[in-house]
This record gives C-alpha cells, sequence and structure tokens, in this order.
C-alpha cells in the first residue's frame, strides 16, 4: 500500500507540471478565444477546470523561474508543487543542483529551514513575480491607491 501512495504521489506531481505547461501554452497564445471564451480567467472558472486565475499565473511562474535551470524542466516533474515554489525563490544557475536534491530529499519544512522561505529576499527585490505591490487607502480620494518604487505612488482617482 507505501509503494502505491508513492507511486500515486509521484504520478500526481507530474501531472500536475504537466497541466500547468500546458496551460502556459494555452495562456501565451491566448488560445482560450478560439473556444468562445473572454478571457482565460472566464476559461479557468469552468466547473470542469475550476482553477483560479491567479494561482495558475503563481505556478506558471514557478515552473518557469525553475524549467529556465539547466535540466529544470526534467526536474521539475519530481518536485511536490509546495517545495517547487521554495526553491524557485532561491533558484540561480550556480545553485539549481543542489536545490533541485534538497527538494527530493528534504520534509518541506525541512527543506523550508534549510534554505528560508525567501519572503523576506523577495520584498527586497522589486521586480520579483512574487511580489504584490502594496496598497494603501487615500482618504482623500476614498479609494485604494499602489505605492510602488517603479510605479511611484497612484492614487486610483
Amino acid at each position: 500500500m507505501d509503494k502505491k501512495i508513492r507511486n500515486l504521489c509521484a504520478e500526481a506531481t507530474a501531472s500536475f507540471w504537466e497541466l500547468i505547461a500546458t496551460l502556459k501554452v494555452f495562456k501565451e497564445y491566448k488560445l482560450w478565444e478560439d473556444l468562445g471564451f473572454d478571457s482565460f480567467a472566464q476559461y479557468l472558472a469552468q466547473p470542469e477546470i475550476a482553477l483560479r486565475e491567479r494561482s495558475v499565473a503563481d505556478h506558471i511562474r514557478v515552473y518557469t523561474s525553475i524549467c529556465s535551470r539547466e535540466c529544470g524542466a526534467q526536474r521539475i516533474k519530481e518536485i511536490p508543487k509546495s517545495k517547487a515554489r521554495l526553491i524557485a525563490a532561491k533558484i540561480t544557475d550556480e545553485n539549481a543542483e543542489e536545490l533541485f536534491n534538497k527538494a527530493l530529499t528534504l520534509s518541506w519544512s525541512d527543506l523550508r529551514k534549510e534554505i528560508g522561505d525567501g519572503i523576506e529576499e523577495i520584498r527586497e527585490e522589486e521586480s520579483h513575480p512574487f511580489l504584490k505591490p502594496p496598497i494603501s487607502w487615500c482618504s482623500e480620494h476614498k479609494k485604494w491607491w499602489i505605492s510602488a518604487k517603479d510605479l511611484g505612488n497612484m492614487c486610483a482617482h
């Protein structure tokens, strides 16, 4: 029974990343338009698919970050999405193989302890794909506004 569980987990992980790779192409080429949908989000919201656009976009960024490294496209098929998200925030060409090995041999919590969760480092990099710009309430205009170094302070009025 243990072997069956491990095999099913491995198959689920590989299938998940195949789904993300397929959705990446589907999104890049706007293939949902050929099916009569107004947006990628509308396509994803179908009951048979039931995925959130933001979650898919986050997984695509993780997939792209890891697959841009040597052997990444092959190795990602073995790495559960929770561990992939941890290493995507830290991966470089120099440490890719080491991070792949750690992701395969350590538990999620041990991997997080070993390499960190990347949150502090990510917040330092304004252009990192996992960043969300900080928002604040504009009491003068009674609306939310975005404050980011590269955008300046932009009140949404």
